[in-house]
């Protein structure tokens, strides 16, 4: 196992390890707990793995730091779909990261992991410290995707504060330069004109063209969309059905039950929670 871990560390570029001092190396420790880890479900292997890294970061180089931070984050992610205080962890771990200067790749902040640590901020409520985190880290983003970023994470941050009238502002006639960008957005701003158009009556018209053109935008990129197609595709049918609905101002047992089937026979939809609400008018 020793000769496989040590073979593992060259190609990955990590620097040399001694085999007979291979019990008290930092690296073969991790690497244990690593194996430990990927053989199950083992609470006691990843925080071992997150003391390993926060006791030692000054003995490991930095794109390590990085790697082993990633990995944890991604384990904790999966947790956290069946364990709920793991989003504390996430956070805690991108703080560290933060805070140690961790996060970035040869000095650029991937704008992914930007908005996933914004989005586990949010989550969390932690707007305060997102701020901070924003004003130290922005400059970090590639130059090229700099403003379509933070105008995304603007809106986002809006709707997850419930004041969508200043997402549709704010999208409105927007132009993302990358295509995923401005699905996302759209998918934010069609919810977000949903919510207006449910408390004021109003607004219909422009929601279902709105509706009608993110639907345009996954069948033209479908190719580029291949795993957002089918969830969104179910998404935009239920909603479209969910506006009929709230436009003649009646909810029949039977057609709330239709929605309600498809979204029970569904296993993958985009914002089913979000939708689950709507459908059966849960504040």
């Amino acid at each position: 196992y020793v000769a496989d871990a040590v073979n593992l560390g060259k190609k990955r570029g990590f620097p040399p390890i001694e085999i007979s001092d291979a019990n008290d190396n930092l690296i073969i420790q991790i690497y244990k707990q690593i194996e430990l880890l990927g053989k199950g479900s083992n609470a006691a292997a990843f925080f071992k793995i997150k003391e390993l890294l926060y006791e030692n970061q000054e003995s490991l180089r930095g794109d390590m730091k990085l790697e082993i931070l990633v990995f944890l984050i991604n384990y904790a992610s999966k947790v956290e779909y069946s364990d709920k205080s793991f989003g504390e962890i996430i956070f805690e771990l991108y703080e560290w990261g933060a805070k140690n200067k961790v996060l970035m790749n040869e000095g650029v902040l991937p704008p992914t992991r930007y908005m996933n640590i914004a989005s586990v901020a949010i989550r969390l409520g932690k707007y305060e410290w997102l701020n901070e985190f924003r004003k130290q880290y922005e400059v970090c983003l590639v130059s090229e995707e700099r403003e379509d970023v933070i105008s995304y994470l603007e809106g986002y941050i809006n709707f997850h504060k419930k004041e969508f009238a200043k997402v549709v502002e704010q999208f409105r006639d927007y132009k993302f330069n990358s295509n995923l960008r401005e699905y996302f957005a759209r998918w934010l701003e069609i919810r977000a004109r949903y919510e207006v158009f449910e408390s004021t009556q109003k607004g219909d018209e422009e929601l279902i063209n709105k509706i009608n053109a993110f639907e345009s935008l996954i069948y033209r990129q479908s190719s580029s969309f291949k795993y957002f197609k089918n969830p969104n595709i179910l998404f935009v049918k239920i909603l479209k059905g969910l506006i009929k609905r709230e436009l003649r101002g009646t909810f029949t047992i039977k057609e709330t039950d239709r929605l309600i089937n498809k979204l029970v026979e569904s296993d993958v939809i985009a914002s089913k929670p979000w939708l689950e609400k709507k459908v059966l008018k849960i504040e």
